[in-house]
């Protein structure tokens, strides 16, 4: 028993097999090795005790430290390895009920977010984006609409995109994160801050969904441009989603590596055990390119052609186009004036076949000529 409370959220390390995270309703963190059934650490989520548990936790790229979005609406940042606090914000958002958090990073640069979602006072939802290196203000926040559940965020590490999904709805809404990376006095690469590009999401007919996830990477159709896939949880059936990525129909023939880079594994690449004695590793990766496709990267560059030679191929077409219409209009007069010859119109006092200089008006006829 590890526990005095109920268990309010759970989640497996991303690196160590049989290594996992709970918080609770009696205010602690706690880590848990599966393989020995025992508990391997804990601390306390705040120093208050009526604090309580966490909404939900989120960890980061290499899962040496975990985001965990309070009761208290506080956002907390633990070093697992430590088991220590080591950052925290107090008001996330200033509404009164609760919100989610996520980690966002795609590497092992430190260019990685932290993302919350929650109300503001006027009970409208909102999104911040936070530097987890300093939680003092966000660098970034959108306000979204005035729904009434929580939404639950869904990160892609290949294709930078953040799915929100919220109880009871019908909509999944989708965002594109991408971070502002400038040259730090080190000479490495810093966050300097980040752009939400808000993307095509996903609207049901009915059926509000329960929950959503998302589906291994390495499940995507990679030909069909296809960048995430979610399960989808309504109240009659489970619904595969799908998203894709418009772009033109002869590059699907090749292998679009500068959106599919090398997924994560499925396996993480340690034991419990080993993790916590401190051992540490390389997030496992593997390909998605199939055998039989060439990459994109590698595609052979398309010979451009000048601007000055395209604009002289428009100049020649219009005159080109122009000389076919007078053209037709001459050879249409030509054809009017013959119709005129060969059927007069005797609306102007002439019979076909007969010539207007031998044609007597009604004047020139004499009288006895009537008998």
């Amino acid at each position: 028993r590890g526990h005095n409370n109920g268990v309010r959220t759970l989640d497996f390390h991303p690196m160590a097999q049989n290594l996992l995270v709970s918080t609770s309703l009696d205010n602690t963190l706690a880590l848990w090795d599966i393989e020995s059934s025992a508990l391997a650490r804990s601390v306390p989520i705040s120093d208050d005790v009526g604090t309580g548990g966490c909404f939900n936790l989120a960890f980061d790229y290499k899962g040496d430290s975990v985001a965990a979005f309070c009761r208290d609406r506080a956002l907390r940042v633990f070093d697992i390895r430590s088991m220590a606090s080591v950052a925290q914000v107090t008001s996330t958002h200033a509404g009164t009920k609760g919100g989610r958090v996520m980690w966002c990073s795609r590497d092992a640069t430190p260019t990685d977010v932290i993302v919350t979602t929650g109300w503001n006072r006027q009970s409208v939802r909102e999104l911040k984006v936070w530097d987890p290196r300093n939680l003092e203000q966000p660098i970034k926040q959108t306000t979204l609409d005035q729904g009434s559940g929580a939404l639950q965020p869904i990160w892609d590490e290949g294709s930078g995109m953040l799915l929100l999904c919220g109880r009871g709805e019908i909509s999944i809404s989708a965002f594109e994160l991408v971070p502002q990376v400038s040259e730090g006095d080190d000479g490495q690469p810093c966050l300097s801050g980040v752009d939400v590009f808000r993307c095509n999401g996903f609207m049901s007919k009915s059926n509000p969904q329960i929950c959503c996830a998302a589906l291994p990477k390495e499940m995507c159709n990679v030909t069909e441009l296809e960048v995430m896939k979610l399960l989808r949880l309504t109240t009659t059936a489970v619904e595969p989603i799908n998203f894709f990525l418009p772009r033109a129909a002869k590059l699907k023939s090749y292998f679009n590596d500068d959106i599919f880079p090398p997924a994560r594994a499925r396996t993480a690449p340690l034991v419990a055990s080993a993790w916590l004695n401190g051992d540490e590793a390389e997030v496992p990766l593997t390909s998605m390119r199939p055998a039989d496709m060439p990459l994109l990267s590698e595609k052979p560059v398309e010979q451009r052609v000048a601007n000055s030679t395209i604009l002289m191929k428009k100049v020649n077409d219009d005159r080109e186009r122009e000389h076919k219409t007078v053209e037709s209009l001459t050879k249409m007069q030509e054809l009017a004036l013959q119709y005129e010859k060969y059927n007069p119109n005797e609306s102007m006092g002439r019979k076909k076949g007969v010539d207007a200089e031998s044609r007597l008006d009604d004047d020139e006829v004499a009288d006895d000529e009537w008998d």
